[in-house]
């Protein structure tokens, strides 16, 4: 019974693989949304962009390395870190525009998400179900691949998406 198992995990690590790579290719594009996205410059003129992720630090610094290949968004400089789930919910860390949920959070996710509301970090988790749990953003497939985002977390943290961002993308309320 086992090994019948076997080609269905394998699937479904592929399909996460897959739903990882879109997501980071549409992260840029949910940043480039947000309207104060020129106010979340550093002091030096970056946008201060994470990657977060539990125990896989080689599949976080591929991440980062494939998202530092953009260099910018809208004209802005961006810079990226990365950081553990426990870094980025317990330690003073600088100030960020946006982060990437770089693998399930499982338990850690409701502190992910307030830590994201109370520094109004633009989250975004490629992983299902994270945005109804309060995830600001991530992506729905359907018959094809939309961005979904939370309007109640993003509320809560103060985050204004543009008004045609938020038409193309499913919305949860």
């Amino acid at each position: 019974m086992l090994l019948c198992m076997l080609p269905l995990n394998a699937t479904a690590n592929e399909m996460e693989a897959r739903r990882i790579m879109v997501g980071l290719k549409l992260f840029p594009a949910v940043i480039a949304a947000d309207y104060l996205i020129s106010e979340k410059k550093n002091e030096e003129g970056y946008l201060q962009l994470f990657i977060l992720y539990g125990d896989n630090s080689k599949q976080a610094n591929e991440l980062a390395t494939s998202l530092r290949q953009i260099k910018e968004i809208k004209d802005i400089p961006i810079r990226v870190q990365i950081h553990t789930f426990q870094e980025f919910t317990r330690k003073q860390l600088p100030p960020r525009a946006a982060a990437f949920i770089a693998e399930p959070a499982n338990g850690q996710i409701n502190a992910i998400i307030q830590q994201g509301i109370s520094t109004s970090t633009l989250l975004f988790s490629p992983f299902k179900g994270d945005v109804e749990k309060g995830v600001h953003s991530g992506l729905i497939v359907s018959d094809r691949i939309l961005p979904h985002v939370n309007i109640k977390t993003l509320n809560q943290s103060g985050i204004k998406l543009k008004p045609f961002f938020l038409r193309a993308s499913r919305q949860h309320e």
